[in-house]
């Protein structure tokens, strides 16, 4: 099925089209496997449209904040199994509104993080915002784009500061990165800057 959502998007695009549907001739009596290789290999860089860590921020908050910690950054303080960084942290001031870059359902609400997970079924992903207060959306709720779910707080670890944390995760899901048993981070979530 992605691979037909794929090409219906490419279709926009003739000459990437064409590209793709030489290759895969070329290829065609190597199995599907080396198809589905081609065709990921081919696609996914054109058809990404990659913002930078200013823009959104400006979109969340309104004003582009210093970032903190990058997409994947190594810190042994990170609360992941491979000590990855699961998205971007900006330093965003106490008290700041926060506004969804992503409309959807609410998927979680709360925690010690202060955290709102928004889930976007098109794009089979859910955006995490954490180290919030002042909640302003409830689980279940239907989002839009921009829609203030909450300020940012200082419950963000001690050494890290006043920050606004934002990750996106692959799928439907209800809680942030965290302690997920060996998974690598890279495989559980999107990098934010190419996601959006």
């Amino acid at each position: 099925m992605h691979i037909l959502h794929t090409f219906t998007k490419l279709e926009r695009n003739s000459l990437m089209y064409q590209t793709i549907r030489k290759h895969l001739g070329l290829i065609a009596g190597c199995g599907f496997l080396l198809c589905v290789i081609a065709v990921v290999g081919l696609c996914a860089k054109p058809l990404l449209a990659a913002v930078t860590a200013s823009q959104l921020c400006t979109a969340m908050v309104g004003k582009s904040y210093a970032v903190t910690q990058g997409y994947l950054n190594w810190d042994q303080g990170n609360p992941t199994k491979d000590d990855r960084h699961a998205g971007i942290d900006y330093a965003v001031p106490k008290g700041t509104l926060v506004r969804t870059i992503i409309g959807g359902e609410v998927t979680f609400v709360g925690g010690l993080s202060g955290s709102v997970g928004v889930y976007d079924v098109k794009r089979n992903a859910t955006v995490f915002y954490l180290h919030m207060e002042n909640i302003k959306v409830a689980k279940g709720a239907k989002i839009e784009f921009g829609t203030p779910i909450g300020t940012v707080s200082n419950v963000s670890p001690q050494k890290m500061g006043v920050h606004l944390h934002m990750e996106v995760r692959t799928g439907r899901q209800t809680s942030a990165v965290g302690e997920v048993s060996g998974t690598p981070t890279s495989s559980l979530t999107y990098n934010p800057l190419i996601f959006f």
